[in-house]
């Protein structure tokens, strides 16, 4: 509500004022986006982020007459801004990924503060060449201290300013001071996102848990239990292919893959062996630790899986009892 009513005296003027006109856009538009505050406070579900950013965006350019906009969030472990939501801009920006210094979110990501440029091709590293032309303002999206996020807006010069070269700013300070709270709105619906999609997870590894225990609690043998564990992980978790590998009880330094869960049931014809000495699998085992490979290409140690092609990444993780 705070945020809102700043929003509101931003924007607020006399009925009389002949310089404020279209007031009557302006108060659609601010009933719309209170609309739209009590919406994502209220908003839990990680599919209703992207269109209700863009419907931020379409608030935000409507209200201060920006020509397109853009909302990156910020993706702290490879320190880049990826494009979550856009407005009239060119396809290849949606879901495009910007390094420090780079275009409008760049700048921010590298300074943490508001970029403006009244000029966008004099940015460093612009992105967008069709919109060299345009003056563009992008400011930081924050929850607490943390920055998740760039808000971006750009109008395109008038041919009139173009050829003055006009010292005038061509976003109104108010226009800026308007900016500037959008992102806060943009900062709870991330937050609601990102805490429903943690929400879920768990609840998704508490479900794996829970029908592994009946697995194991039921009139189940080994064989049994060990058959039904990858296909509840593979229903359970969304994982592709799954497979459980034994110690072969005949030769020790061996590999037995028999169990086998989601498309691997189809694809794989009966157990295959391999050395406990090869492979991802037999890495994670000798190990004693989780691999993670995001390229298996690139990895010496992957094995191809015998009857399964097009395989991209792998995780291993090791099965253990006690030390063993």
């Amino acid at each position: 509500r705070a945020n809102f009513e700043s929003l509101m005296q931003t924007f607020s003027a006399s009925p009389n004022d002949p310089r404020s006109p279209g007031l009557h856009r302006t108060a659609r538009l601010a009933r719309e986006l209170e609309s739209l505050q009590v919406l994502i406070d209220s908003m839990g579900r990680e599919a209703d982020l992207a269109p209700l950013l863009t419907r931020l965006l379409d608030v935000a350019c409507e209200l201060i007459g920006a020509d397109h906009g853009a909302i990156g969030l910020v993706d702290p472990a490879r320190n880049v801004v990826r494009t979550a939501a856009v407005r009239n801009m060119p396809p290849n920006e949606l879901g495009a990924e910007m390094g420090p210094g780079v275009g409008v979110s760049g700048g921010v990501l590298a300074t943490g503060a508001t970029v403006y440029a009244r000029r966008y091709g004099d940015l460093a590293n612009p992105t967008q060449p069709a919109l060299v032309e345009h003056v563009v303002i992008g400011v930081p999206i924050r929850w607490g201290n943390d920055l998740i996020g760039t808000f971006g807006l750009g109008r395109a010069l008038q041919p009139a300013r173009l050829l003055r070269r006009s010292r005038r700013p061509l976003f109104a300070q108010r226009d800026i001071n308007a900016v500037e709270e959008f992102p806060r709105y943009a900062a709870i619906a991330v937050h609601n996102a990102r805490r429903y999609a943690d929400e879920r997870r768990r609840a998704d590894r508490l479900a794996v848990v829970a029908r592994v225990a009946r697995l194991i609690t039921g009139d189940l043998n080994l064989d049994d239990l060990l058959d039904g564990a990858p296909q509840a992980v593979h229903e359970l978790l969304g994982y592709e292919n799954v497979a459980i590998a034994q110690l072969a009880i005949d030769a020790p330094e061996t590999l037995v893959v028999r169990s086998f869960g989601g498309s691997y049931k189809d694809l794989i014809q009966g157990p295959y062996r391999i050395p406990f000495t090869r492979g991802l699998i037999g890495a994670a085992g000798r190990g004693r630790e989780i691999v993670l490979v995001n390229d298996v290409s690139l990895d010496p140690r992957y094995l191809p899986t015998p009857g399964v092609t097009g395989t991209h990444a792998e995780l291993a993780v090791p099965i253990l009892l006690g030390s063993d």
